[in-house]
């Protein structure tokens, strides 16, 4: 190994069809894994042994960032990260499309202290469901949380309800409830939050079962007063968003009231009537 390779604090390795060996091999390089603070071993069918190598390293303790999307993980392999001496200092952890972490996994997650310096949570395209959703709205892990990802996992309105409620969602500045089967309820629920949702920066409602209604519900709510991004592409929107000129779309999102007065970017790519 290189002198360059031993002081490197990047490590990409997605879709390497790495094996436990290879893992082994990155972790037992106490010279090298040791100034590592990202790793991302992403779309590798990595399943739970895997995991365990990565959070009994005691040479990982710099790791701030764990991208563990698109493999095999499970409950297990999320069971031995929360429990790991040397992944504490984690601030990003991508469990996203990971077939077998469902609603068991989150509540995992859900009941950790260890993990105090969270920030980024990607959960996406996991069907964690109702119970997952319960968990983390019940989670203090939640608090600290400022970017929660929980695209497709078969959500409804009623899960959004169970997000609006919480009140450990005081720092999250970005919230992606994408392509889920949330109604124009569910947004009505995020608007009549007493809970804090002030400091959303960033909404992506994108690929539900929205329609005008919802356009009032964020134009009109002081929960939103801070958005500076939101994508609402393919939903069920009809004529009031059509207009080819972007700046022209922002208009039409502040008719209705102040609230989105700091937006900045809209996508409503593709709307159509169902």
């Amino acid at each position: 190994m290189t002198k360059g390779m031993k002081s490197l604090k990047q490590l990409t390795l997605n879709l390497t069809s790495m094996d436990l060996n290879s893992i082994k091999i990155i972790c037992n390089n106490g010279e090298f894994a040791k100034n590592l603070t990202e790793l991302n071993v992403a779309m590798n069918g990595i399943d739970s042994e895997g995991v365990k190598v990565i959070a009994s390293c005691e040479h990982l303790t710099n790791l701030k960032s764990l991208n563990l999307y698109y493999n095999r993980v499970d409950s297990e392999g999320v069971n031995s990260i929360i429990h790991s001496k040397y992944l504490k200092q984690l601030t990003e952890l991508n469990l996203g499309d990971n077939d077998n972490i469902g609603s068991d996994s989150v509540a995992l997650l859900s009941s950790t202290d260890n993990l105090k310096h969270l920030q980024i949570l990607e959960l996406h395209e996991n069907m964690i469901g109702s119970e997952g959703v319960k968990s983390l709205s019940n989670a203090s892990l939640l608090n600290q949380i400022t970017r929660l990802n929980l695209s497709c996992n078969d959500l409804c309105s009623e899960d959004v309800a169970l997000l609006a409620k919480s009140e450990n969602l005081k720092n999250l500045t970005e919230l992606s409830l994408s392509r889920n089967v949330i109604c124009s309820q569910g947004v009505k629920y995020l608007s009549e939050s007493d809970c804090t949702l002030q400091r959303l920066r960033v909404l992506d409602l994108s690929e539900n079962w929205l329609d005008e209604e919802a356009l009032h519900f964020l134009s009109t709510s002081l929960n939103f007063e801070n958005l500076t991004r939101l994508s609402l592409a393919n939903n069920r929107f009809l004529q009031v968003l059509q207009p080819s000129d972007h700046d022209e779309m922002i208009k039409i999102f502040k008719q209705e009231g102040q609230s989105l007065k700091n937006l900045r970017y809209v996508d409503i790519f593709i709307n159509e009537n169902w």
